[in-house]
């Protein structure tokens, strides 16, 4: 179990929902929310220090998902630059050992 899980709201700090905050009272999870960047730099340092920490965390914009879900599928015809260009189809899995 984590000792902390920090979420990262985007821009801009947003409060929990209620539904959040009892769910994890109940997994007996401490948790934090912050803004994404002091989010994000705050599980850097707890990683560093060997801490167990866990973490979510929204970008810093809002996104089109239904927009880069396509083009990762059908990269050829996106008007996209960038990450969401990315073709899966040079990616493999690692093989698994025959040992064991």
């Amino acid at each position: 179990k984590p000792e902390l899980c920090i979420f990262g709201t985007g821009r801009r700090l947003q409060r929990p929902s209620k539904a959040l905050d009892a769910d994890m009272k109940a997994m007996g999870i401490p948790y934090d929310i912050m803004d994404t960047v002091n989010a994000l730099a705050t599980f850097n340092v707890l990683n560093e220090e060997g801490r167990n920490v866990v973490g979510a965390f929204l970008p810093l914009d809002p996104i089109e998902v239904q927009q880069t879900f396509s083009s990762l599928s059908r990269p050829e015809k996106s008007q996209h630059q960038g990450p969401s260009n990315l073709n899966l189809s040079s990616l493999t899995r690692p093989e698994k050992s025959q040992s064991g």
